[in-house]
């Protein structure tokens, strides 16, 4: 009863858990005088629901327990979000963190365990082939597992910002924030000085190929290639309205801002809608297609929220009938998704778009632009 005592507690407040009692300690000489029903394992239901569905607050006596604290807002967002995972909102952060740091070091195993198949195989120049393994799978890899845990982490930092009272908590969440942004910033500032130095199309296997050890574009030009030379920045504006997103989604959890939170997020995706039909950055019309299909999805999502807010004044069967509907734009494209990747699974190895040939040189371009910040010996390339 202690451990199962323990358990609920990192979840709820002890006012919640002893609802007669004023929150105190547990004595585990007096376990016998605690009332056992309220120690039995409490099922979750949406707030103010009970197992059929009727209005039940909860108390003492029943095993109907409010996911979160009954505090305005708390009933959406990350706490809500977090309760419903057993998770508690207060940590997260933390749990997001340690998380995509396993994920970050399956991905090292996986790359050391394919550099020991390399260099096994190798018969000569095997730190120069393992070199090159470095450069053409492993650090893109993980450059888009940076990229994909970005904004969960930004997110729920933000979140630890608004809430936590810790020092400690301030402190990893910030350390984190810093770690990210001095890793994007590093990358967008080595691609803005080659870009100014040795133009935009330095970055992209256009003047070079994939084999050369001293390209720009092997180097540090893995972030732009799926936008066209023109938009090799488009990759960071991505990252800014992640960012943006974070601070709509993270920051106004505390509050009751659920209106201003929405028409941020949904004025986001609208202006991002707009870029991409009028500049079409991505370097084939499928990228541009699937990710105008995902940006019409995030629009009609938020306006969805903003009508489902308390300020919209939507109540009874119509509030039902958008909540449906909400579910199903959020589950679409989620299969969307799953389709596009199994056709990028069959078309990657077949179509001839994707396999580098000597015609996709510039003609007129003899001397591959060399990445000025190395030098190699001329003996060591292939």
């Amino acid at each position: 009863m202690e451990a199962e005592y323990s358990r609920l507690a990192n979840y709820y407040p002890a006012s919640v858990l002893n609802a007669n009692k004023s929150a105190e300690i547990l004595d585990v000489n007096g376990i016998s005088s605690l009332d056992l029903h309220t120690l039995q394992p409490r099922k979750l239901y949406a707030p103010n629901t009970g197992p059929g569905g009727e209005l039940d607050p909860g108390g003492a006596g029943d095993n109907v327990v409010w996911a979160v604290s009954m505090n305005d807002f708390d009933q959406s967002g990350v706490f809500y979000y977090t309760e419903s995972l057993n998770i508690s909102p207060y940590s997260a952060f933390l749990i997001a963190l340690v998380s995509w740091l396993l994920v970050v070091c399956i991905a090292l195993c996986i790359g050391i365990l394919v550099a020991g198949f390399v260099g096994f195989l190798s018969k000569r120049d095997r730190l120069h082939n393992l070199h090159r393994l470095y450069l053409q799978l492993l650090r893109p890899t993980l450059l888009r597992v940076y990229e994909c845990a970005t904004p969960p982490l930004l997110t729920l930092a933000l979140f630890q910002f608004v809430n936590s009272t810790s020092w400690l908590s301030h402190f990893i969440a910030a350390l984190t924030c810093f770690a990210l942004a001095c890793l994007w910033s590093i990358i967008f500032a080595q691609q803005y000085v080659q870009a100014r130095r040795a133009g935009a199309e330095s970055l992209y296997y256009i003047r070079t190929w994939p084999w050369d050890m001293t390209s720009a574009a092997l180097h540090i030009g893995s972030m732009s290639h799926p936008w066209k030379p023109r938009y090799w920045w488009f990759w960071f504006l991505m990252l800014g309205c992640g960012f943006l997103r974070a601070c709509f989604v993270g920051i106004p959890q505390k509050h009751n801002y659920g209106l201003r939170q929405s028409v941020g997020l949904l004025t986001i995706d609208v202006l991002l809608l707009i870029v991409f039909l009028v500049c079409r950055p991505a370097r084939d019309v499928k990228n541009n297609i699937v990710q105008c299909i995902l940006c019409i999805f995030r629009v009609i999502a938020w306006a969805l929220c903003v009508s489902l807010t308390t300020t919209a004044n939507v109540w009874g069967i119509p509030r039902a009938v958008l909540g449906f509907v909400l579910l199903a734009v959020l589950a679409l494209p989620i299969v969307f998704l799953f389709l596009v990747f199994l056709y990028e699974v069959v078309e990657a190895p077949l179509a001839k778009s994707q396999i580098w040939s000597p015609d996709h040189l510039e003609p007129r371009i003899q001397e591959p632009v060399s990445y000025t910040h190395l030098t190699l010996p001329t003996s060591d390339l292939v």
